[in-house]
C-alpha cells in the first residue's frame, strides 16, 4: 500500500518502522526490553508459563461464554433471524442491544470483579462499550461498599492497578484510554480488530519510551484455538462481503459463523479441566460466576 493511501498517523508510524523500528508478535506477560527502537504500534514481546496461559484461558473463555449467553440478534434483518433459527431452533436470543462483545474484570487474586456486555445500540450511545462499562461497574461496586464518612482504603488511581481485563475483541481507542486512566494492569483479548490500528500497543509503548508508567499491558490470546478460528472466520467474512457491504469486525460479530465459535468456546469452558493445581480455584469460581450471572446478562446486568 502506498503512503498516499495511509492515514497521517499510520504514515508516520510506518515511516518510523521502515527506518529501523523492530516489533514482535502479540504475546503475554513479562515484557522484555527490545535491543533497538520499537514501533509505537509494535506489541510487547512477552513470555507466559504454562500455568499462566491456562489461567488466562479460564477467564478468556469465561468472557466468551458469557458473551454467548447474552448474544443478540438484529430482528430487523429477516436473513439473520432465519439463519439463527436454523442453527439454534430452541434458543430464544436477545434483541440486538449492542455489539456481541463482552469483558470480564479479574482482580489480583483471580477473583472476578464484574462482567459487562456492549450496550451501544440499546442505550443509543457509542460510549456504552463492554470494557468501559466494566470499568465503570468496578468503581461503582467499590464505592458502594464504602462506609459513609470514613476514608476509603484505596484511591481511584490505585483501585484497579492489580486487575486484568479480559475482553472478547481488541479494545478501541476509547476503551483503551479508559483502562489506561483506571491503571488496569493488563488487557487480554480474543480477536484482533484491524480498525483500531493496535491502539492498545501504542498506548503501552509510548509512555515507556519516556520512562513513564505504561498503559495496560496488551496480551493477545493467540495461545487459544479460538484466536485462529475467529481470524479465519473473519477472513472468510471479508472474502464474501458485498462491495458496498459492511466489513467491520462488529458486523462480523452479528453473523452465525461468529456465534458458532462463541458457542464452541462456551462448550470448551464448560468441559475445561485444568492441568495446574493453582488454577483449580479460579476455574471453580469462574464457573460459579457464570452459573449466577449467565442467565442475567441478556438484560445487561452485572454484579453490583
Amino acid at each position: 500500500m502506498s503512503l498516499a493511501r495511509l492515514s497521517r498517523r499510520s504514515a508516520i508510524i510506518g515511516a518510523g518502522c521502515l527506518l529501523g523500528c523492530t516489533g514482535a508478535a502479540h504475546g503475554q506477560l513479562a515484557p522484555h526490553q527490545a535491543s533497538s527502537p520499537r514501533c509505537p504500534d509494535a506489541a510487547p514481546a512477552v513470555t507466559l508459563s504454562a500455568e499462566e496461559r491456562e489461567r488466562h484461558a479460564i477467564f478468556m473463555l469465561l468472557a466468551m461464554a458469557l458473551t454467548h449467553d447474552g448474544w443478540g440478534v438484529d430482528r430487523s434483518r429477516p436473513d439473520l433471524v432465519a439463519a439463527y433459527a436454523a442453527v439454534e431452533p430452541k434458543r430464544s436470543f436477545s434483541d440486538y442491544l449492542g455489539h456481541n462483545i463482552g469483558a470480564v474484570l479479574v482482580g489480583r487474586d483471580s477473583q472476578i470483579v464484574c462482567f459487562a456486555l456492549n450496550r451501544s445500540v440499546e442505550l443509543n450511545s457509542t460510549l456504552e462499550r463492554a470494557e468501559a462499562r466494566c470499568i465503570r461497574a468496578a468503581f461503582a461496586i467499590a464505592n458502594a461498599g464504602l462506609v459513609p464518612g470514613a476514608l476509603p482504603p484505596w484511591t481511584f488511581g490505585r483501585l484497579l492497578q492489580p486487575d486484568r481485563l479480559y475482553t472478547t475483541l481488541e479494545p478501541c481507542a476509547q476503551c483503551a484510554g479508559i483502562m489506561d486512566l483506571a491503571n488496569v494492569q493488563a488487557v487480554v483479548f480474543a480477536q484482533d480488530d484491524p480498525g483500531q490500528h493496535h491502539i492498545v500497543d501504542i498506548l503501552y509503548n509510548l509512555p515507556r519510551e519516556r520512562g513513564e508508567p505504561a498503559a495496560p499491558l496488551p496480551l493477545a490470546a493467540d495461545f487459544l484455538p479460538v484466536w485462529k478460528d475467529l481470524a479465519a472466520s473473519y477472513n472468510r467474512f471479508l472474502a464474501t462481503a458485498l462491495p458496498d457491504g459492511r466489513t467491520g469486525v462488529t458486523s462480523f460479530l452479528q453473523s452465525v459463523d461468529a456465534y458458532l465459535i462463541y458457542r464452541d468456546a462456551a462448550a470448551r469452558f464448560a468441559d475445561m479441566r485444568v492441568q495446574h493445581r493453582a488454577n483449580e480455584d479460579p476455574l471453580r469460581d469462574a464457573r460459579a460466576f457464570r452459573a449466577e450471572w449467565g442467565a442475567k446478562v441478556q438484560s445487561g446486568l452485572v454484579p453490583s
